[in-house]
């Protein structure tokens, strides 16, 4: 499989949701061509020799020999003696160690990569420090400032696309019927991881399937997470307009998704909530009226 596969959205909100626990430490003594992992939210030291390492939400010590791939969602690596296949974390960052070698890739999205005096990497080094991903351990400025400015933006978009009118529509549903369209926007959020797992499977889609899926989430984040912020931000100042509430409001989301582990809970939170006041608003075109209770 290849290595980049790792680094799709689909794994990033689903393999790091699953890695959210708490913090302990594990010692891996790996005998040969042993994988060590999957650790969820438990630290990996390893020792001895190791095949594949995977952690999810929680940090890796190299400090004995990794002869399969190092794979990292939601914490960082630190490589003191020797990785013989490549290293791709998201959500945190990478140390070679003055002594380590790398000897193949390492790819980064959401941090950044410290090579120390005297350490080796083989193959190209592939950087991505202005991505965030909700819940990451290591809260990193520019990915954070990063997704503040985007986050903001889409609200922004969001408002003056549906105006005034349709996103207190949005607003309208979140208030009178907040379970049932949080309840919505989950299965929908559910759907679209579907078609990318379902796509990516499908040799029609097997090079499209993550692009249909950020295409299809990008279209009802926006139609949403204007009403969302809207919302939250009038929580807060309540004698506030539009425009002063929705900037309000998308900081203070923003800030909730990155709260180290809980922010991915956040996260999957807001997008439900925008994504089902979107859906059964048509958004924000019609009122929307639950079944009323027999």
């Amino acid at each position: 499989m290849s290595a980049y596969r790792f680094v799709s959205p689909f794994l990033v909100l689903t393999l790091w949701t699953a890695g959210a626990a708490g913090a302990a430490s594990l010692s891996a003594q790996a005998a040969a061509q042993r994988d060590v992992g999957p650790s969820f939210g438990r630290d990996i030291e390893v020792r001895g020799v190791a095949d594949d390492v995977i952690c999810y939400g929680c940090n890796v010590t190299v400090r004995g020999v990794v002869l399969g791939d190092v794979i990292v969602i939601g914490g960082s690596v630190l490589v003191d003696t020797v990785a013989q296949g490549n290293i791709i974390v998201v959500g945190g960052s990478v140390t070679v160690g003055a002594a380590a070698e790398v000897r193949a890739m390492v790819i980064v999205v959401g941090g950044t990569v410290e090579r120390q005096p005297g350490s080796r990497v083989a193959a190209e080094v592939v950087e991505r420090p202005w991505w965030y991903v909700p819940g990451q351990r290591d809260v990193l400025w520019r990915g954070a400032l990063a997704m503040l400015l985007f986050n903001i933006f889409v609200a922004l978009l969001s408002y003056g696309s549906l105006r005034a009118r349709r996103t207190m529509g949005t607003i309208s549903a979140l208030r009178r019927h907040p379970w049932t369209t949080l309840l919505i926007g989950a299965v929908l959020n559910i759907l679209l991881l579907s078609i990318f797992v379902v796509g990516d499977a499908w040799l029609w889609l097997e090079e499209y399937g993550w692009m249909v899926y950020i295409i299809l989430f990008m279209i009802f984040y926006l139609a949403g997470f204007g009403g969302v912020c809207r919302m939250t931000g009038g929580w807060v100042l309540r004698s506030a307009n539009n425009l002063t509430a929705i900037l309000c409001g998308a900081v203070l989301l923003t800030a909730a998704m990155m709260i180290p582990i809980a922010g991915i809970l956040f996260f999957a939170l807001i997008t439900s909530a925008a994504f089902g006041a979107a859906v059964v608003t048509r958004c924000g075109a019609r009122d929307f009226q639950a079944a009323a209770p027999q």
